[in-house]
């Protein structure tokens, strides 16, 4: 992850620095937690917004929603930052790390199944973007034409 201030990240997006400044402010964007005296925000959320007509969750679609919520926890927690400190983890990559990570607090909390404690996890994250918790059980099977079959 790459740490920039909050003057790049406006240059990035084409807004002034006081609109970054509120953005954080107003926690839509999330300040990194560094020793440096210089605020700093994750390049990678700030480019989430990069193209939108505005800095909120609500221009933001699922998937980009989750990315949002585990770059916020990353530029919350310093020891995450050092870990993650290389640029250019894919999409896939950090979705595959929320998935991880849900499973992991769901074996902490006593579960015993992974899968139950990935989906009362994760699912009730889904949950928060309107992603329904049914879509993960018992999918509805495509309905063909007596016609159609030889």
């Amino acid at each position: 992850m790459q740490k920039i201030t909050y003057s790049e990240a406006a240059n990035i997006l084409g807004v002034k620095y006081i609109t970054i400044k509120h953005a954080v402010m107003y926690g839509r964007l999330t300040r990194c937690s560094v020793p440096e005296k210089q605020a700093m925000v994750l390049k990678e959320q700030v480019l989430l917004f990069k193209n939108k007509n505005r800095i909120s969750e609500g221009v933001l679609d699922t998937n980009e929603k989750a990315l949002w919520s585990e770059y916020k926890r990353i530029a919350e927690n310093p020891e995450l930052l050092d870990t993650t400190n290389h640029i250019g983890a894919t999409q896939e990559q950090i979705i595959d790390q929320i998935i991880k990570n849900a499973v992991e607090e769901g074996i902490k909390a006593g579960k015993d199944d992974t899968i139950d404690a990935f989906l009362d996890i994760f699912g009730d994250r889904l949950l928060k973007y309107g992603i329904k918790r049914g879509i993960f059980v018992n999918p509805q099977m495509p309905q063909v034409h007596p016609a159609y079959i030889s």
